[in-house]
């Protein structure tokens, strides 16, 4: 099977509330949520979160699990991190 352009995006936006699990090339339908869910620390799960808070007037929530958290900590340098606005809270 062939990848499509659907199939390679790494993230699901669920509007309502506010969330996008996973944030790969964080399209722009990502940037209006406020929680971004990380399932875990691979560049295509996090990669986009550097644009994400770069585009945000107000502060995003960043929830990851612990071994997530670095990928996404380390994601958002060389920024730092009071300078994005940034609340990552563990699980």
């Amino acid at each position: 099977m062939h990848p499509t352009q659907h199939m390679q995006e790494t993230c699901i936006v669920v509007p309502r509330a506010k969330v996008a699990f996973d944030i790969g090339r964080c399209p722009q339908r990502a940037v209006f949520q406020q929680t971004v869910l990380i399932s875990h620390g691979h560049l295509d799960h996090v990669g986009g979160l550097p644009f994400h808070v770069a585009s945000r007037s107000v502060p995003a929530i960043i929830v990851a699990a612990s071994l997530a958290m670095g990928a996404a900590h380390t994601s958002l340098l060389p920024r730092p991190l009071e300078a994005t606005a940034v609340m990552l809270a563990s699980l």
